[in-house]
């Protein structure tokens, strides 16, 4: 009986392109984040680990856990699991074929592991798992190209984690993982909330200038992606003079008016971004 105790969050793939250090960092702030949104959500948890490239939330609530962390960015997949510990691949196998059991009912399936254990590889798991689920139903085939059902089991260090169904994350970078940026909004809401959406979600921290152009019913759709923490909002005297201070890297605008581009740049004395000049992502606001 699959009975998920834990959720499995696997790391949007470009951070592992990055330096150790930086990495580590990354993977540091996007913990960070998960414990905020969860914090905010009220939903209990034991422990995050991180599990290879990928964290391993156990709880006894893994389907809130889920629910809660659609929104937060740095997440490629996401997984509801369940973790069992086992003392070699035999055991590991029957392990996963009972969990399977009340999931691999009929149809086809396929088996892919993960294995970080140096006593056997990741395809042991799929020779030796896909035998022993296939040995409990006959009705079962195999089919590696195009299957109804995946059973994935991740092992390693005693304890395997077996799960069917992947979820995509809200993928780019962890909010606050690349610095901190100045959005001047325009008057056009829509557009507001696009850009400061697909700036979070290059793992920018954003500050809001010039604030009386950007309503709190706005802010609040924002901080849904933002760990539930509210955007500072302050004004253009403001921003301009602590500028330093909290490390704004650069200034962004909606705006697609060149006049009005040109006058920003004089107001703030730097170079204010425009990507709406270009063709941006598709964002959840369009």
């Amino acid at each position: 009986m699959f009975e998920p105790n834990c959720v499995i969050v696997t790391i949007a793939p470009e951070v592992s392109l990055k330096t150790f250090f930086v990495r580590r960092f990354i993977e540091k702030k996007l913990r960070e984040n998960i414990k905020a949104a969860l914090k905010e959500k009220k939903v209990s948890f034991d422990s995050i680990e991180l599990f290879g490239a990928r964290y391993v939330i156990s709880s006894g609530e893994p389907k809130k856990v889920l629910g809660a962390l659609k929104k937060c960015f740095g997440i490629y997949l996401i997984s509801l699991a369940q973790k069992v510990p086992f003392n070699n691949l035999d055991r590991l196998s029957e392990k996963g074929a009972e969990i399977s059991k009340s999931v691999l009912e009929k149809g086809t399936f396929a088996v892919k592991g993960k294995s970080y254990s140096n006593d056997f590889s990741s395809k042991d798991i799929e020779n030796l798992l896909g035998a022993k689920i296939l040995s409990q139903n006959k009705r079962l085939k195999v089919s590696l190209s195009k299957p109804d059902k995946v059973c994935h089991c991740i092992s390693g260090n005693g304890k395997a984690f077996f799960y069917f169904e992947v979820e995509k994350g809200a993928n780019g970078f962890p909010v606050g993982s690349q610095g901190c940026v100045a959005f001047i909004p325009s008057k056009k809401n829509s557009e507001n909330l696009r850009v400061a959406w697909l700036l979070m979600r290059s793992g920018c921290r954003v500050v809001i200038a010039s604030p009386e152009n950007f309503p709190g019913a706005e802010l609040k759709k924002l901080a849904e992606w933002n760990s539930f923490e509210n955007l500072k909002k302050v004004s253009i005297d403001e921003c301009r003079r602590r500028c330093e201070a909290w490390r704004i890297t650069a200034f962004f605008t909606p705006e697609t008016d060149l006049k009005k581009i040109h006058e920003l740049n004089k107001i703030f004395g730097a170079k204010v971004f425009a990507p709406q000049l270009f063709n941006p992502s598709k964002t959840p606001f369009d």
